[in-house]
């Protein structure tokens, strides 16, 4: 079954219908012959004039008696002449039609015609002339455009304010700052722990080689080197980038042989200008490690003791 399509004036676009339904309402006279049509397949809306051979309309019936008829058409000239523009027609297919009109003149002028010339045929003899046909007039989008699409109006303003998505972003992040806080107080010097203690760490892996200066010099004169002895150095030229100075020597309250490091370079009150001394047991061959540096987390594990 096609489903069909008209406009009508007052309600826009009707449908879909089939065939006979539209047949009824042009019996009824609810839809005439210049009223608008469309069905799947056409490429444009066009008056059922033109297509009243699918719907077995027939001729063109012959026109009323002379006094009626001028009184029709003198009533039917200001509604054909005035469209009117509401309703909910297809604007693509408003613009389609009126291009086509625009281009093919001649052709909708002979189709225009072409009742005319069916009415004068079917006249009875004695009937009056209808007198001369009213000129068509060109098709404009705007007479079968829903009201809403000719006269198309201003995009309202946009909202101010904030929206919902932003007021729990703001939420979470007052939420989150002590959050932060917290975690920054607590992480951040750990961090800072860890990157001295590592350091540190580093240094005194630098440092084997001091011992073994130590261990040779003692097992060759049973006694402990100083920066004097033979094959050693003044203190500050064994400077590096976290050594301010090695000092070789003898611890008082032991007697062990030691090696005392002045640490520099951490950018930390804590660790630089202090020592860390490398003490030798030559009895069991063993390295202890102390150091005056108060903050044991700063130290590793092998000097806190």
């Amino acid at each position: 079954m096609t489903n069909w399509y008209y406009h009508d004036p007052s309600q826009g676009r009707v449908g879909p219908i089939d065939a006979d339904t539209v047949r009824e309402h042009f019996r009824a006279g609810r839809i005439q012959r210049d009223t608008l049509v469309w069905r799947e397949g056409l490429r444009e809306w066009q008056p059922l004039q033109r297509l009243e051979h699918e719907f077995g309309l027939g001729a063109t019936p012959p026109p009323l008696p002379p006094g009626v008829a001028n009184t029709a058409d003198t009533d039917a000239a200001p509604a054909a002449a005035t469209p009117t523009a509401h309703g909910r027609a297809d604007f693509t297919a408003a613009l389609d039609a009126a291009d086509t009109l625009r281009a093919q003149p001649a052709a909708a002028q002979a189709t225009a015609a072409a009742p005319t010339a069916a009415q004068s045929s079917a006249t009875p003899p004695g009937s009056a002339s209808p007198g001369p046909a009213q000129p068509q007039r060109s098709v404009s989008p705007a007479d079968y455009a829903p009201a809403h699409v000719a006269r198309r109006q201003a995009a309202p303003p946009p909202k101010r304010g904030l929206s919902g998505c932003a007021i729990a972003l703001i939420v979470v992040a007052v939420l989150a700052l002590p959050v932060f806080g917290i975690l920054a107080a607590i992480a951040l010097p750990a961090y800072q722990d860890y990157t001295h203690r590592a350091k540190l760490a580093q240094t005194l892996l630098a440092s084997d080689d001091y011992k073994q200066l130590v261990a040779q010099y003692y097992a060759a004169h049973q006694n402990c080197p100083t920066n004097a002895s033979e094959g050693f150095r003044p203190a500050a030229e064994y400077a590096s980038t976290q050594i301010a100075s090695v000092q070789f020597g003898r611890l008082k309250d032991s007697g062990e042989c030691a090696v005392q490091l002045e640490l520099r370079g951490f950018n930390r009150p804590q660790l630089d200008g202090h020592k860390v001394w490398l003490a030798f047991d030559p009895g069991r061959a063993q390295w202890t490690c102390s150091s005056d540096v108060e903050r044991a987390t700063l130290l590793p594990q092998s000097c806190r003791n």
